[in-house]
């Protein structure tokens, strides 16, 4: 739906980038879209609430490293029109 509106690349963030497969996006028929995919992977805040559980969630500090994922993608890809969380 959100090409379909845009006519541009999506993003999409996603908790692992490896996660999130092209069979996953198949599955959904929508493997022909272009989408531009990037993970929380490398944000330790977020990994250590969300995905380990090991820690309390720190809502400032997920916030600040969602916010640095978005720009890294749309700095690298500024062909994006939107992105899906």
């Amino acid at each position: 739906m959100i090409y379909a509106l845009t006519g541009r690349p999506v993003g999409i963030i996603t908790a692992r980038k490896a996660s999130l497969t092209k069979q996953h996006l198949l599955g959904v028929d929508v493997g022909n879209i272009p989408v531009v995919i990037e993970g929380m992977d490398d944000m330790p805040y977020y990994t250590d609430a969300i995905i380990d559980q090991s820690k309390p969630l720190n809502m400032e500090q997920v916030a600040i490293e969602m916010k640095t994922v978005t720009k890294r993608m749309i700095n690298n890809h500024p062909e994006i029109k939107a992105i899906l969380l």
